[in-house]
């Protein structure tokens, strides 16, 4: 979902059904941009801590392109194009914006760090002078005590998703056909729950992890519980630090 307006009553409202949507099972982004571009980094950072959310994306400054300026809600679009359009593995963190040729807004040095870590989404410049997404971050801030590091990245967060909506799929196929609530079935529930983990391990999206019956929820009358355990999702490589030993 994204806006074609920066009120910020309104995106308060798109940040709050987004969740109310995700906790009802529906799995979507809302990407959102500043409505002033020129204002002070600690008010766009305090904007985008009041959404504090995986589900939401705030960009904080733009791009130049031919005869264009991306920013508000153009700049939002697009990035929310090139997240959706991508593999579901793909993250945000230095893709180029194509077509652009000047950061509109450019932040400090320092300001890019202070961004990340307030959840704020910003355009900056590559070592060939293009303009790219610095970091591929959503508005997560405060974690929740259900909820790790991983879900403040769009990628991480793109994986997850795509793994539940997988296996939801699969067992609601299996599940049309009328089976019975039996070990059997369980176990076959299970073992396709497993094949997507493992074909997604082979994609290079998951390190390891399984699906298994809920040792604390027994299967009764119709209902059958089952949990991800030891799930281990991949993030993308962003940074390299490197240390020389010289000798004279």
């Amino acid at each position: 979902l994204f806006l074609d307006t920066t009120d910020e009553a309104i995106k308060a409202a798109a940040n709050v059904f987004l969740r109310r949507r995700l906790e009802e099972g529906g799995r979507s982004f809302l990407f959102l941009a500043v409505d002033d571009i020129d204002a002070s980094m600690e008010e766009k950072m305090n904007e985008a801590k009041s959404y504090n959310q995986f589900t939401t994306v705030l960009v904080g400054n733009g791009a130049k392109v031919a005869g264009r300026d991306l920013k508000g809600p153009l700049i939002a679009a697009r990035i929310a194009g090139m997240s959706t359009s991508s593999s579901y593995k793909t993250g945000l963190t230095a893709k180029v914006i194509a077509g652009s040729v000047e950061v509109i807004g450019e932040p400090t040095n320092s300001e890019y760090t202070d961004a990340v870590n307030n959840g704020l989404m910003m355009l900056s410049y590559n070592a060939d002078g293009m303009v790219q997404i610095d970091s591929g971050i959503n508005t997560l801030v405060s974690l929740g005590e259900d909820e790790d590091a991983g879900w403040k990245k769009v990628r991480r967060v793109k994986i997850r998703y795509y793994l539940i909506e997988q296996i939801l799929r699969r067992q609601e196929v299996i599940m049309r056909a009328g089976v019975d609530n039996t070990q059997d079935t369980r176990d076959f529930l299970c073992q396709t729950g497993n094949s997507v983990i493992e074909q997604m391990k082979r994609e290079g999206s998951l390190e390891k992890g399984r699906m298994i019956e809920d040792p604390n929820r027994p299967a009764q009358g119709d209902s059958a519980w089952f949990i991800f355990e030891d799930i281990g999702d991949v993030d993308q490589l962003e940074k390299a630090y490197n240390t020389a030993e010289f000798q004279y």
